[in-house]
């Protein structure tokens, strides 16, 4: 039987067998985001990491039914791309499926195949995009990330010492190192970033379950970690720079590698992610965000 969660889980633990983090800056940092080229609307969640592991230069992605729409055809032996997306049932207490609004919404989990540009031939050049440009030399990163932060609504307090990054829920507290005991800039936005994930899911904002009382090394601290990494890698390539929360070391890439690969966390990479947008929307003052429906 097809399970399409597993599915997801084997390809992401692939490239952690091979060394590569996929949670680590989505979309290339300084490109456009892997992104539907008929609607320009960037893929989220999952898909953005799905997307960004593909090796094309190009961001722009279809469905095969859109590739014949604009005269085109997918070249002879390449291989599709799977992209997840929520579908809902309405349903009442025997199961029955209905359309009265006092039904329960019950989500379940579909998916489909795209292309990138790059795998096609045919299509009019006049339905292409120009190639995304690198971002102008005289782009802020550190400017942007301090922006994100200023703007973030009810934004938790944060403060400076000599031990390491955390937040602090009971407080509802940052607390960073000096900035001067970090190796580099980046790496002080990209930790900052992180925490602030972390932050979104507290009881006066998201209210994220499972983010009070969390033990350390436990199945929920792994989790929130990974909903943070994720967060902080939209976040960080939404302002220009390098995610360098942790070290891409044999030890941390293992430790993924196990936690993935036990049966009871194959729903993670996909909740994690849908949790991570989410968090990124919130700080981001973004709201109402659908989910992927470029497949129609």
């Amino acid at each position: 039987m097809f399970d399409l969660y597993q599915k997801i889980t084997d390809q992401i633990i692939a490239h952690l067998d091979k060394g590569v983090i996929p949670w680590r800056c989505p979309w290339k940092c300084s490109t456009t985001p892997p992104q539907n080229m008929i609607s320009k609307r960037p893929y989220r969640g999952i898909n953005a990491f799905l997307l960004n592991l593909a090796p094309y230069k190009q961001p722009y992605w279809l469905t095969m039914r859109q590739v014949n729409h604009l005269g085109g055809h997918v070249r002879k032996d390449e291989n599709a791309t799977i992209i997840v997306f929520w579908k809902f049932l309405m349903k009442n207490d025997t199961d029955d499926i209905i359309s009265d609004k006092s039904a329960k919404r019950i989500p379940y989990l579909r998916y489909y195949y795209v292309f990138n540009i790059e795998q096609t031939v045919g299509i009019n050049p006049k339905y292409i995009p120009e190639p995304p440009t690198i971002e102008k030399l005289d782009f802020q990163p550190l400017e942007a990330a301090e922006k994100i932060m200023a703007n973030y609504p009810n934004p938790p307090a944060t403060q400076y010492y000599d031990g390491g990054a955390c937040y602090h829920p009971t407080f509802d507290l940052i607390k960073m190192p000096h900035p001067e005991l970090f190796e580099s800039v980046h790496e002080v936005y990209s930790t900052w970033l992180h925490e602030a994930v972390h932050s979104s899911g507290h009881s006066s904002r998201l209210n994220r379950p499972g983010l009070q009382n969390i033990n350390f090394g436990s199945q929920t601290y792994s989790y929130e970690e990974l909903i943070a990494e994720m967060g902080a890698s939209v976040l960080c390539a939404e302002c220009g720079i390098f995610n360098a929360v942790a070290e891409n070391s044999a030890a941390y890439i293992q430790g993924w590698r196990e936690k993935l690969r036990e049966k009871e966390n194959k729903k993670w990479l996909i909740q994690a992610a849908g949790a991570a947008q989410k968090a990124a929307d919130h700080i981001l003052g973004r709201t109402n965000h659908q989910e992927e429906s470029d497949h129609e």
